[in-house]
């Protein structure tokens, strides 16, 4: 029992850091686009 709860433990925190990851380059990602998109207006303009 205890060790099951250990393993699973690790790979909850092993799956959080991966979804941190991910959620880090989405963020950026979508940072890019928003930029890009008000650089494109004020040339625009």
């Amino acid at each position: 029992m205890e060790l099951k709860t250990i393993i699973t433990i690790i790979i909850l925190i092993f799956l959080f850091k991966i979804f941190i990851k991910i959620t880090k380059k989405i963020l950026f990602f979508f940072f890019v686009i928003v930029i890009f998109a008000v650089i494109l207006n004020y040339l625009r303009y």
